[in-house]
């Protein structure tokens, strides 16, 4: 089984973009460990690493970077979404592309814990 995290970057309050991405970052290890406390086999992954390393070049590299999200998300059998995830431009593409292609999607509720979405 594969797990996809989607969880936003730029909505984040840290005060500058490279404290953004290493909060979203942060953030993905933790979700990382509950998604393997339900399922251990699990393989779980995120966009999130790329886009810290791809940020510089934007917005000439913003397709480039949701192209690799999208395929992430096609090839995952379950999106996990973040909190804040509707405030997202890049976790809503997320979330429209699990729809269109039938995945389960969880949802990360205000107090942590993962619901089916929907």
């Amino acid at each position: 089984m594969k797990v996809y995290i989607a969880t936003p970057v730029n909505g984040r309050k840290e005060p500058t973009l490279i404290e953004k991405q290493r909060g979203a970052l942060a953030r993905v290890n933790e979700l990382k460990t509950k998604v393997k406390e339900l399922h251990p086999s699990a393989t779980v992954w995120s966009s999130v690493g790329n886009i810290v390393v791809a940020r510089k070049g934007m917005p000439e590299r913003e397709a480039a970077i949701m192209g690799s999200c999208v395929r992430m998300v096609m090839e995952s059998d379950i999106i996990v979404l973040d909190r804040g995830w509707w405030d997202s431009r890049g976790c809503n593409v997320e979330k429209f592309t699990a729809e269109t292609y039938g995945k389960q999607i969880w949802e990360i509720d205000q107090f942590d814990e993962i619901k089916l979405f929907g």
